[in-house]
């Protein structure tokens, strides 16, 4: 006897097609659910700064003034003359921030500055095993502490290694950069750095700034008592050549 075939009957197609519809019908309206609106400028600017300039700090971002405007403004600006059609609109592609990032970086602004007077000067050894030590995989910054605890003299070979090294500490991220970079401070101010190099420590003023800020910080964070009462009457020194607050 022959195998019954199975035959879709009408109903059945009629309800195949029906749900074929209702599937479409469905999808179109979660389609337009998805429907994104555009985003403000102030979110695009924030999301610009996420996705390429995470490695800046506040500071950075929005304390620096180049031309007039702070990275958040040239960026918002930028941005409004691209949705414009402005003809003079730059292309915000990866050159526009990598130029953009070397305008507003600490350490690339300060670092390109600070430069070796007299090649023939003898390196401090000790300067060199002690950053060694702090970039390490593993870092050390003990031998560095102790070597500027007890530094008694210092070439402008060795401010300048100092400062770039200090240039690369992001004291935002890490309460002991942050310790290094104010007892490298205090070594400083200490030898007369200020008086002998004005023009060196001009250009590390932001960066000492932002290191004092995050130590106020460190300090809100850690539950201490009255922590600006405890800030200026540590930091109560104030050098004017250095436009910061020293010990």
């Amino acid at each position: 006897m022959p195998k019954a075939k199975l035959v879709s009957t009408p109903k059945q197609q009629a309800a195949t097609r029906d749900g074929s519809l209702v599937e479409k019908s469905e999808a179109a309206q979660t389609k337009q659910r998805r429907v994104l609106t555009k985003q403000n400028t102030d979110q695009q600017v924030s999301r610009c700064i996420r996705d390429n300039f995470k490695d800046l700090s506040e500071a950075e971002v929005r304390g620096i003034r180049v031309e007039g405007l702070t990275l958040t403004e040239r960026l918002a600006r930028d941005k409004r003359a691209n949705r414009h059609g402005d003809i003079d609109a730059p292309k915000m592609g990866k050159f526009y921030m990598a130029s953009a990032r070397d305008l507003y970086c600490l350490a690339k602004r300060a670092g390109a500055a600070l430069t070796v007077a007299d090649k023939n000067v003898e390196i401090n050894m000790a300067l060199v095993e002690g950053i060694t030590a702090a970039v390490a995989a593993v870092p050390d910054y003990s031998k560095l502490l102790g070597l500027f605890q007890t530094m008694d003299g210092a070439t402008q070979t060795d401010i300048v290694g100092i400062c770039k090294f200090l240039l690369d500490l992001k004291p935002n991220t890490s309460a002991q950069k942050t310790a290094v970079i104010v007892e490298a401070m205090r070594s400083l101010k200490r030898l007369g750095s200020d008086v002998a190099y004005p023009e060196i420590m001009e250009n590390m003023r932001m960066h000492f700034d932002s290191a004092l800020v995050s130590a106020l910080g460190t300090m809100k964070s850690s539950g201490m008592q009255k922590p600006l009462q405890t800030f200026w009457s540590v930091y109560r020194s104030r050098v004017v050549s250095w436009g910061c607050a020293l010990l």
